[in-house]
Formats: C-alpha cells, sequence, structure tokens
C-alpha cells in the first residue's frame, strides 16, 4: 500500500510540476495577449499569427504603452511616419499619433505594414529586416549587393538587425511549438 502511494504522490506532483512550467511559459515568458486582434487581422493579411506574437514579442514584449528611444510607439513599434503612411492605406478615420498606443490599431497599422514589406520582398527574414532597419536601406544593400543570398542575411551593414531578424525568427519557432 505505501508504494501504490508513494507512486501515486509522485504523479501528482509530476502533473503539478507539468502544469506550473507551462502556466509560467505560456502565460509568463511566452503570453499572447491581444490573441483575438492578432488572430483577426494574421488571417486578414495571411501573415503566421505566431510570426506577429513573435514581433510584438520582440518590439515591446506585449507592452502597449511601449515608446522606444526612437519615438516607436505602442506593441509593434511602429514610427511615426510610417503609422501616417499606413493609417492612410487604411482609411482609419481621425488617425492621431497617439492612437498608435491602442493595441487593435498599433497590430493592424504593424501587420498590414509587414504584409507590405512581404509582399515586397516575398521572404519573411528580408520583410523583419527592413521592418527594422528600412526599406530604403534593405533596398540599398541589395543593389549594392550587400545582400544577395540568406548567407548574406548574417552579415548585414546594421549588426542590430541581424540579431533582430534571428531573434524573431527563433521566437516564432518557439511560439509555433508551444501552441
Amino acid at each position: 500500500m505505501k508504494f501504490i502511494r508513494m507512486i501515486i504522490i509522485a504523479l501528482v506532483i509530476v502533473v503539478v510540476v507539468f502544469a506550473i512550467n507551462e502556466y509560467v511559459i505560456k502565460g509568463i515568458i511566452y503570453p499572447i495577449k491581444y490573441n483575438n486582434i492578432i488572430e483577426k487581422v494574421a488571417k486578414e493579411y495571411n501573415i503566421d499569427k505566431y510570426l506577429i506574437c513573435a514581433i510584438i514579442k520582440v518590439e515591446s514584449n506585449f507592452n502597449e504603452k511601449a515608446l522606444s528611444s526612437s519615438s516607436a510607439k505602442g506593441l509593434m513599434q511602429i514610427m511615426d511616419n510610417t503609422a501616417v503612411e499606413v493609417g492612410n492605406i487604411l482609411h482609419i478615420d481621425n488617425f492621431e499619433i497617439d492612437m498608435l498606443y491602442i493595441p487593435e490599431i498599433n497590430i493592424q497599422i504593424g501587420v498590414k505594414y509587414f504584409s507590405m514589406l512581404y509582399n515586397k520582398y516575398e521572404d519573411n527574414r528580408l520583410a523583419l529586416i527592413a521592418y527594422n532597419a528600412g526599406q530604403g536601406n534593405l533596398d540599398s544593400w541589395i543593389k549594392e549587393e550587400k545582400v544577395t543570398d540568406e548567407q548574406s542575411y548574417y552579415n548585414l551593414p546594421f549588426k542590430e538587425t541581424t540579431a533582430y531578424w534571428q531573434k524573431i525568427m527563433r521566437e516564432y519557432k518557439i511560439y509555433s511549438m508551444l501552441y
């Protein structure tokens, strides 16, 4: 009887530890906040929702009030000029820059912008490079043959951008595995 009781207690402990670990990993380390908004926009622009989650995690760690040192705002860290351009494309009524702190608007603009980059470059990594470094920089690097193939993505002129796209792709893999 003692042996069976010890096995049952051990199994309960394993289940509890697993449940706590899953809660910590999914709920705290790799959350999906704003899931309804992300799912809706992901479907609308045909972008994998876990890639969107990875971008948001890296950009703001799901902090809708995030403000970078370069004045990028909100969940997806959108620059003012990009927000105005994409806001006009989306016909957002009475758009103001402070609206970038509204999760639904920020995600809508950020994913629309990312989808525009993806449609232009036809590669998630190149779209991420442009999202971070700017289209002008990426276009120059392509023209100057600094970005020619996948291997060149690892040696970009901006080391921050090299680390950025790699981090997002790593987070994307983790989100895809967890969920």
